[in-house]
């Protein structure tokens, strides 16, 4: 890890430290946005009824260095609302054009999980607000290592393969403790194949882990692995703790889009085995139509976490079940089922700058709660 967090560093040395008779090209994005949800109880989206601008708000600056034919240097900064616009380093690589067709990248990227990967915080590409938050949840979405990409026509197709290979070592936030947990992912290796023919673009792809761990520190978890240890359950801490477990994420999607109506959908699957986190299964549908400068569109999204199944790790012994109602209580946790309804309205009313709206039901059926969010955005790209 040592030697990849080096390159990525070299990454962002070299692109900022460039001699003047370098070609640098600079290009940049944002987004203004604001909502509020209708009731007084409601969260969603970062969002609760006080008026706020800081979850849909961000701003980017990208430079790309050209230091030869074959040779470029890409780093991304980032400063986003929700994390008090702390300046960070999005993106940082080198690019190596090994062919025509083939570009091995080393250094700090975006992975691939997705249809809008690439294009995920420029949110002037997409005719949402923001991309569905039920199925765009990874816990991570950078990692440091490098990518093999490929690009060829078959007929009227044109495919493109990547592969990648790193680790991930990232603080991510967790809504339920309000605070950002350490998650720390090595020998992540996975691959993503894409094929673009005349309206259709169809995605597939597949990631694995053998070793990804969730520092938790939640009290009351810590608490139950301590007592877990003290009675000798061992296999059932192992069941329920996410220290050096197997992952892995699929992902499927297709788009239409005839420059007048377009419909899409995505689907992927995230399985922790081995630990308290089930099985999360999310998906969307979208569709829309363009009116000139106008687009209107809805979508309708899903998560269905299944929560794991570690309670049956314990023997069915007398002095053994207090703990059976703390551990299947945690796992239940973890479950979750939302159905997600949005309609939208994108109008660009000016080259590269655009404004949205959004308004979004969301309803929880594990805990019979509903909520309704209204939200808009200015986002442009330059």
């Amino acid at each position: 890890m040592k030697t990849i967090k080096t390159i990525t560093a070299a990454a962002v040395l070299a692109a900022l430290s460039m001699p003047a008779s370098a070609n640098i090209d600079w290009s940049g994005f944002a987004s203004v946005g604001g909502g509020v949800t209708t009731g007084s109880d409601e969260q969603l989206f970062g969002y609760d009824n006080d008026m706020s601008f800081l979850p849909d708000t961000l701003f980017a600056l990208q430079g790309t260095a050209t230091l030869s034919d074959r040779i470029s240097v890409t780093t991304q900064l980032m400063a986003r609302g929700n994390d008090d616009f702390n300046l960070g380093v999005e993106w940082a690589y080198i690019s190596f054009r090994m062919t025509d067709s083939l570009t091995l990248n080393t250094g700090k990227l975006r992975l691939p999980f997705y249809l809008y990967s690439d294009s995920l915080d420029v949110a002037y590409s997409y005719h949402w607000l923001r991309t569905p938050e039920s199925v765009y949840r990874a816990p991570f979405e950078n990692y440091t290592g490098a990518s093999l990409q490929h690009n060829t026509f078959v007929g009227d197709a044109v495919i493109s393969t990547q592969f990648v290979a790193g680790n991930v070592d990232d603080n991510v936030y967790a809504p339920t403790s309000d605070e950002d947990i350490r998650v720390e992912t090595n020998n992540l290796l996975g691959a993503s194949v894409s094929a673009m023919i005349h309206s259709w673009t169809l995605r597939a792809g597949y990631f694995h882990t053998n070793d990804v761990s969730v520092f938790m520190i939640d009290p009351a978890y810590q608490g139950l692995i301590g007592s877990l240890n003290q009675a000798g359950l061992t296999d059932t801490v192992d069941a329920i703790d996410f220290l050096g477990d197997t992952g892995t994420f699929t992902s499927v999607g297709a788009f239409y889009d005839n420059m007048s109506w377009f419909a899409g959908f995505e689907y992927t699957e995230l399985e922790n085995k081995d630990s308290i986190f089930g099985t999360d299964r999310s998906n969307y549908f979208t569709a829309g139509k363009r009116f000139g400068s106008y687009t209107l569109h809805g979508t309708f999204a899903q998560t269905d976490d299944k929560a794991s199944n570690a309670a049956a790790t314990i023997p069915a012994v007398p002095a053994f079940t207090p703990f059976v109602g703390a551990v299947e209580g945690l796992a239940q946790s973890q479950a979750s089922r939302i159905d997600y309804t949005s309609v939208g309205l994108r109008y660009d009313f000016a080259r590269g700058i655009t404004v949205k709206f959004d308004f979004t039901h969301a309803d929880d059926k594990n805990n019979d709660q509903t909520s309704n969010l209204i939200s808009f955005a200015l986002q442009t790209v330059f």
